[in-house]
């Protein structure tokens, strides 16, 4: 009764403290294909405590009226925000560290957070979000698509070698990007974070690449030569186009390693890690083990080629 004889509603009320605190779009500016919208608010300044409640002014058909007139305030503490996920109420900490990485600043709190987690009873759970929660869930999806990335890559291997034992070879190289990519880590003490795992990936696809090329290769020499001598001949071949390949690559890597920042920092470095010595061992551990699958062969017949 006292809102109609001031001449307003409650919802004009609510209309003006809602332009008060969170703002009401009254227009939009074109700039292009750009639009941004112009909301009418008031100032941080004038909307930081009870009393600019009270006084706020409320327009009415009879003129202004502050909103203490036509309502009562009882200050209360409450939750200005109840967040859930997956219909649990939660609490949000967040930080941010310009020096350490994620990795780092986990590995100095886990300690608290396992004694908190203690203290609040069963009725409660401690995890870790963020960057470690992303990257966990980066990697799970990574992992769950390697199976059928593995397959097609045996397929294709099996097409092209159609046989068994140069495929088997060829996937024994991958072990060999262990020799570099994790020492450069250690040394650099950089994470082995999503990116670096990209990295990682890649650099089995180029270390795969060369073995294929030398074994190819190989059993292209094979054709007019002894295996012994195809082994050799294939190598002399190889070496300088896979050691100046790889060359190349680190070269152009080097500037994301030094200036790419904490997301491929990591992956680059890695990638150079593995290229410096997993190169240079594929051309080691190739020729021997293919004379060790194909002995037998070359004893049966010097010149033809083993399936």
């Amino acid at each position: 009764m006292g809102l109609i004889k001031l001449g307003t509603t409650s919802r004009e009320i609510s209309d003006t403290m809602d332009t008060f605190f969170s703002g009401t779009p009254y227009s939009t500016f074109r700039d292009g294909d750009t639009s941004i919208p112009i909301v009418l608010r008031s100032e941080a300044a004038f909307r930081d405590s009870i009393d600019d409640l009270t006084n706020l002014t409320i327009p009415t058909k009879t003129g202004l009226v502050t909103l203490d007139q036509v309502a009562a305030f009882y200050p209360v503490l409450e939750f200005s925000q109840i967040r859930r996920e997956n219909q649990q109420r939660r609490i949000v900490i967040s930080g941010k560290s310009s020096v350490l990485s994620a990795a780092q600043v986990e590995a100095q709190i886990t300690p608290l957070l396992e004694e908190i987690d203690a203290d609040l009873g069963p009725g409660y759970t401690v995890s870790i979000g963020g960057e470690s929660e992303d990257a966990a869930k980066a990697n799970a999806e990574l992992v769950a698509g390697m199976p059928l990335a593995l397959g097609v890559m045996l397929a294709a291997l099996i097409y092209q070698f159609n046989s068994m034992r140069r495929v088997a070879l060829t996937f024994m190289t991958i072990p060999l990007v262990a020799a570099g990519a994790p020492l450069v880590l250690s040394i650099a003490g950089m994470p082995l974070s999503f990116f670096a795992i990209l990295g990682l990936i890649s650099l089995m696809g180029i270390i795969i690449n060369n073995a294929i090329v030398l074994i190819d290769q190989i059993d292209i020499e094979r054709q007019t030569l002894g295996l012994d001598d195809a082994i050799v001949a294939a190598a002399k071949k190889r070496v300088t186009p896979v050691l100046l390949t790889s060359m190349t690559t680190i070269l152009g890597l080097l500037p994301m390693a030094i200036f790419g920042g904490a997301l491929f920092e990591p992956m680059a470095s890695l990638m150079i890690g593995g290229l410096l010595l997993a190169s240079p061992l594929t051309l080691i551990f190739v020729p021997p083990v293919y004379r060790l699958f194909f002995r037998r062969d070359a004893a049966a017949c010097p010149t033809a080629e083993g399936a």
